[in-house]
Order: C-alpha cells, then structure tokens, then sequence
C-alpha cells in the first residue's frame, strides 16, 4: 500500500471528520472521522508533517525531522488538553465530596448537641426528683 501524498485536511463543521484534498475537483474526498475534534488534529497534522514531506526534494531528512517534532508537539497538547479536563473533572468530584463531608460532619455536630441536651435534660429531671424526694445523692444511696 502506497502513502497517500495529498494534503490532508480536518472539516470545518464539527471538526472530527478529515477529507483528503484533490485540487481542480470539486469536492475533497473523505478520509475519516474521529471521534473527538484533538484526535482527528493530530492524525491530519501527523499525516501531513510526516507523509507529504517524502516528496520534497534536498532537505528531506531534516523536513522529517521538523515535522515528527511538531507532530510531538500536536500530540502533547492534545494530552495537557485531556489532562486539564480530567483534572477540572476531578476536582468538581472533590468539591462535592467535600460539600457531602461538611454536612455530614454539620449532621454529627447538630446530633451530639441534641445528645448532650438531652443528657443534661435528663440529669437535671433527676436532680429535681431527689430534690423533690428530700435527699440527696449520698443518701439516697
């Protein structure tokens, strides 16, 4: 199978589907469609820093070069891209964990303050039924 040497290029409307371009046609062909608009960038950008330079004339080796380096470089941003998503991502995911541990913890604290009320409510209705008896502790005993 033979390299195609046409320029490739991504389409402008969703930016995931690639044509190959045939000058003095009508329409570029398509190649393929990708499923994310970086994707389809970098595979274009590879073929045509890659491929097309086959075909040039004295700096061949050094156009090669040049063009795997900015296909490097293509591929790399694409990846800080997905980082920087995932990254955003993660940190919504944490913000509402942390929400869903702050009202627990405000839960915890509200159910420990009605306990200890309810502890002191019951401390001070027995204090006042040995006060009412006409003891007290040591000699209710």
């Amino acid at each position: 199978m033979t390299a195609d040497t046409r320029r490739w290029r991504v389409g402008t409307h969703y930016g995931i589907h690639a044509y190959a371009e045939n000058p003095g046609k009508f329409d570029d062909e398509p190649i393929f469609t990708a499923h994310e608009r970086d994707t389809a960038e970098q595979i274009v950008f590879e073929h045509n820093a890659i491929h097309l330079h086959h075909h040039d004339a004295d700096d061949q080796p050094a156009d090669i070069q040049v063009g795997k380096l900015l296909y490097e470089v293509a591929r790399l941003k694409v990846q800080i891209r997905r980082l920087e998503a995932r990254n955003e991502d993660l940190e919504q995911r944490g913000l509402s964990q942390a929400g869903h541990l702050l009202k627990a913890n405000g839960d915890l604290h509200n159910l420990r303050m009605r306990l200890m009320d309810l502890a002191g409510a019951e401390s001070s209705a027995m204090h006042r039924a040995d006060d009412a008896a006409g003891c007290d502790e040591a000699d209710c005993v």
